[in-house]
């Protein structure tokens, strides 16, 4: 619609004020566009440390007598995290 603003040469009061809000409307979806961008990179990695968890989890060896958590504690640990998860939830 910008192009169409300008396209006979002659911008009247009424297109310039239509092109301000139009170029206005662009910057913030631009803005928008970067902030997803940005979730969706720190979504990926907390995926892929979800992923090292699990990993982390499925080789992990104990001793008999000791200690241990075994994978249903390891699984309650971590819907526990899940829980608490939107405690996290940054405001922007």
């Amino acid at each position: 619609r910008i192009e169409d603003i300008h396209a006979d040469g002659i911008v009247t009061d009424t297109e310039a004020t239509e092109k301000e809000a139009l170029n206005q409307r662009k910057t913030l979806r631009e803005t928008q566009l970067r902030k997803v961008e940005v979730l969706l990179a720190q979504n990926e990695m907390a995926m892929t440390q979800l992923d090292l968890t699990a990993a982390s989890l499925a080789e992990m060896k104990t001793r008999n007598g000791q200690a241990s958590m075994d994978m249903e504690s390891a699984m309650t640990e971590l819907q526990d995290l899940v829980a608490r998860a939107s405690n996290y939830n940054r405001q922007y």
